[in-house]
Order: C-alpha cells, then structure tokens, then sequence
C-alpha cells in the first residue's frame, strides 16, 4: 500500500498570503454604563494598531432624557477607526448581547 505526503507549503509562500498582522474586533457591551464608555472609547480610538475595528453593543440600555444617544457617543469617538454599532432589542446580559450581535455581523477578524 503506497502512501503519499500531505502538501505542504513553504513559509516563503504562506507568509505571502497572510496578513502580517492578524484583524482584531473590539466588543464592547455597555448597559447603563454611559459614564466609562467615553473613556473606553477614547481608549480604543487612540491605538495606533491598523487592523483594529471597534463593535459597540448597547444592551437596551434605558434612554436618558437631554443626553445624546449611545450611537452619537460612539461616534464622536472613533471616528478615526472601523466602528460598528448594535442595540439589542431587550437585555441580554453580557454574553447574551454578544453572541446576539455577533449572529448579526459578519466577522473577518482572527481575535475577539
């Protein structure tokens, strides 16, 4: 019985078709957490890595009146970076509202 070799490929030929720097998504789940998101956003916005996109999911967070939506907060932010923003339709909790706003997107990142 013959057996052959798996293929294989060359580093030289697989550093070539990726990405030197893996894609990276921040999520960030907020419920009533106005007060630290800023500083969260702030604190994202001001990576210099390239291949950081930001998620923010707003878990039904009850609406403040004379305060600006979570959405404009973002935003204002991380105007400089791929963002994305999601409200799940009632709370879920943090895992919850994860994998609900993940089941939403399409994800091309290589971490979470």
């Amino acid at each position: 019985m013959a057996t052959t070799a798996p293929e294989t490929t060359r580093p030289e030929e697989a550093s070539s078709e990726v990405d030197e720097h893996p894609r990276i998504l921040a999520i960030i789940v907020t419920h009533a957490g106005r007060r630290w998101l800023t500083d969260a956003l702030v604190g994202l916005a001001t990576q210099r890595y390239d291949q950081l996109d930001v998620l923010v999911v707003d878990d039904a967070s009850p609406i403040e009146p004379g305060m600006s939506a979570l959405k404009r907060v973002a935003k204002r932010h991380l105007r400089r970076k791929r963002w994305a923003y999601l409200r799940t339709p009632r709370p879920l909790g943090y895992g919850g509202a994860i994998n609900w706003a993940l089941s939403r997107i399409r994800v091309k990142a290589d971490f979470l």
